[in-house]
């Protein structure tokens, strides 16, 4: 994935990891656990979401349970951080929508940094 400026000039260029289908993107806080401050980007095939370097865009691992395995979310879609109001949540928790079963299922959750 790259991101470019209104003249259309190369600025930089995420890693490409395993990613088939990249689909949400957000921006981890400072205090995410070992992805703070990451780039994280949601993959619908594979479920999982990985994180990047926001300075050099190196791919550093995906997002994982308390048993070290990926979190793997089938058809996740999009992720966002809450801003900290009652109404979206605390801004350390990752808020994601995903569609299993051929998308005729929908689940939205939290993932939250040991």
């Amino acid at each position: 994935m790259a991101s470019f400026d209104t003249n259309g000039r190369l600025l930089g260029q995420l890693a490409q990891g395993a990613f088939s289908e990249p689909w949400g993107i957000a921006q981890a806080p400072a205090d995410f656990g070992v992805f703070s401050n990451m780039i994280l980007i949601s993959n619908t095939t594979s479920g999982q979401i990985g994180a990047y370097d926001s300075t050099s865009g190196a791919f550093q691992g995906f997002l994982q349970d308390a048993s070290g395995n990926p979190i793997t979310l089938p058809g996740i879609w999009g992720i966002g951080f809450g801003n900290g109001h009652p109404e979206s949540g605390p801004t350390t928790v990752l808020y994601y929508s995903a569609g299993g079963d051929d998308e005729t299922t929908g689940e939205f959750g939290e993932i939250r940094a040991n």
